[in-house]
């Protein structure tokens, strides 16, 4: 049973590939926001099952998914408005200032299928029918873009800040991002400080000659001013000083981090399949997931990539050239495994870390440049990480992967990683290379938990 992270404050910080425009910012002057596209539906219903209905308001609402878990941490951000039919709305906004709207939420009890120990909150979610679904309910993924930033120490709030301008020790938090820009997201100072939030120290404000409380969440930051809280997402790049003595407005432009609004699966992030045969020759290739696939490249058809791959690893499509074949599937969260031994490490130890690991699950050179460079890229700022290695037998169990003709060795790495605050002691796997043996197939991928409340989302 998927587990569902709600359209709130921002859970975690993903990195998109190839996307192309759904979300956008709260309108703001001063701001000019880029989207970049989200992808992946995250309903069981669209349109909205009429079958199975409740009534709110005056209006029909339809079921759009079924048993999602909350938990208490977010409970707070929802509110009963329905005592017979137990029905509750969520009042908070996303990261880019959306309210979500025409949504419904109906208690249910436990099911038995939820984990044991399980102290969350479980509902079926209902969309007003008819109503169309907007992108923000339908699409699990998307990604921020560019904002044109206006340098103006007479505005409140700021627009942005660097991480250098926070005073405070929790400034030297590896958790805490290079700069931070306002989103336009003003909530209520009390939703965000009943949250698991760190003080990570202050700001100085110039046009209020004061400074002022920064709280981080999940790797957002909110500037307290009495009752409101301002938000601010991260951003990959520092923004740059005023020049002394210019007085003149300076615009710069700061690409955003990319972040998840919302996700009911667990997307398994980046697959991807190398072909080195023993001479050039047309291999069929199928990913039977027991989810489905939201992205492939190239495009995959019905009876699989039919492909002309090369000793050297060069594959053919239709006279276009591949690396390797590139696929993102969605995978329900119960049947992903955690791996019960791996190696914990501090964030800034990941490089290391693959440059021992990679070549010990059998991959090469290239492969294992190519997995470092994309993963180093878009894992969220963490103090340490659970670094876990999937087995074979767990991810053939989730999505099997079929050849033509069979490769002589496949090798599949497919690594787990959860974000952690603090170190913890955990066995090391044993680890057996794997020896390339005749036409070798060789895939990597990997899936990234945030925290133990939260079901799994990753980086694509």
């Amino acid at each position: 049973m998927n587990k569902f992270i709600v359209l709130v404050l921002g859970f975690v910080i993903i990195a998109g590939i190839g996307l192309a425009g759904l979300f956008s910012l709260s309108p703001n002057k001063n701001q000019d926001f880029v989207p970049i596209s989200a992808s992946a539906s995250c309903v069981d219903f669209d349109p909205p099952d009429t079958t199975i209905t409740v009534s709110y308001g005056g209006f029909t609402y339809g079921l759009i998914k079924k048993q999602i878990s909350i938990s208490k941490s977010k409970i707070n951000e929802m509110k009963q408005v329905d005592t017979a039919q137990n029905l509750w709305i969520m009042t908070s906004g996303n990261w880019y200032g959306q309210q979500i709207t025409d949504v419904v939420y109906k208690a249910i009890i436990t099911p038995d299928s939820a984990p044991a120990g399980n102290t969350d909150s479980w509902f079926d979610v209902y969309f007003k029918s008819g109503t169309a679904l907007p992108d923000y309910i339908k699409n699990c993924k998307a990604s921020g873009g560019t904002v044109t930033v206006i340098q103006d120490t007479a505005t409140f709030p700021p627009y942005g800040f660097n991480k250098t301008e926070i005073s405070g020790v929790g400034a030297n938090d590896p958790s805490v991002g290079i700069a931070y820009i306002h989103d336009g997201n003003n909530p209520p100072a009390s939703s965000i400080q009943s949250l698991e939030v760190s003080q990570i120290g202050t700001l100085f404000v110039k046009s209020r000659n004061r400074s002022y409380q920064l709280l981080l969440h999940l790797g957002t930051i909110y500037l307290i001013d009495g009752q409101d809280a301002y938000e601010y997402m991260a951003t990959n790049v520092p923004i740059p000083p005023i020049p002394v003595g210019d007085k003149s407005l300076q615009l710069k432009k700061v690409q955003f981090v990319t972040t998840s609004n919302v996700s009911w699966w667990t997307p398994s992030c980046k697959p991807a399949i190398y072909l080195y045969p023993e001479e050039t020759q047309p291999v069929n290739v199928k990913v039977n997931t027991v989810g489905r696939l939201t992205l492939t490249i190239p495009d995959y058809p019905q009876d699989g990539w039919t492909v002309i791959a090369n000793k050297g690893g060069l594959i053919n499509s239709n006279n276009n050239f591949y690396p390797y074949l590139y696929y993102e599937s969605e995978i329900p969260d119960q049947l992903v495994k955690k791996p019960e031994k791996g190696f914990v490490v501090k964030q800034s130890e990941l490089s290391l870390l693959f440059d021992d690991l990679l070549p010990r699950l059998g991959l090469n050179q290239k492969e294992s440049v190519e997995f470092k460079d994309y993963w180093e890229k878009v894992l969220p700022s963490s103090p340490y990480y659970f670094v876990g290695v999937m087995d074979k037998e767990s991810i053939d169990s989730i999505e099997p992967v079929l050849f033509n003709p069979v490769p002589d060795t496949f090798i599949r790495v497919r690594i787990y990683f959860e974000a952690l605050n603090k170190k913890i002691s955990i066995s090391n796997p044993l680890i057996v290379t794997p020896k390339r043996v005749g036409f070798t197939a060789v895939e990597w991928g990997g899936m990234v938990k945030m925290d133990l409340r939260h079901p799994f989302t990753c980086s694509q």
